[in-house]
């Protein structure tokens, strides 16, 4: 890899560090409190999370630290590619941050800190700032592809 092929990629790894560190941030400063910000809408509740979204596989906590490593090293991987677009590495470096938070957690804790509620969205779960850039990074790929399917039409 030459210099400049490095270069053109430290600021996606830089992406992904800081989500990762924004995310233990909030985690640490917040991850344990409950209080209400927006009545109705938003508020802080703690909850420790040894499964995924929406209560599925609770108590899974060592088979989701493999399958999240696993997903790390896929998008270390990707970024490290020279033929993905910029628009591409910008989905990977939130999802590679977000999985990198929620990994951090599983492996020091033994379970992800949720503390993010949305009241006006009774069924939905509570998360993190993790979660938020996974979901935001997925999205983003998505509508990448579909731009993409559309343009070729």
């Amino acid at each position: 890899m030459t210099m400049e092929q490095r270069q053109r990629r430290w600021p996606w790894y830089a992406l992904a560090l800081a989500v990762l560190a924004v995310d233990q941030a909030t985690k640490a400063l917040w991850g344990e409190t409950s209080a209400i910000l927006i009545p109705g809408v938003m508020r802080f509740v703690p909850v420790r999370n040894t499964g995924v979204a929406f209560g599925l596989f609770q108590g899974s906590n060592a088979l989701l630290t493999s399958v999240t490593a696993l997903a790390c090293a896929v998008l270390l991987y990707v970024l490290s590619r020279k033929t993905v677009s910029t628009a591409d590495r910008l989905g990977c470096a939130l999802m590679l941050g977000g999985a990198l938070g929620n990994l951090t957690d599983r492996v020091w804790h033994g379970h992800v800190v949720d503390f993010i509620a949305m009241d006006w969205l009774p069924f939905f779960p509570v998360f993190n700032l993790a979660d938020t850039a996974l979901v935001g990074g997925i999205v983003w790929l998505l509508i990448m592809a579909l731009r993409a399917h559309w343009r070729a039409r």
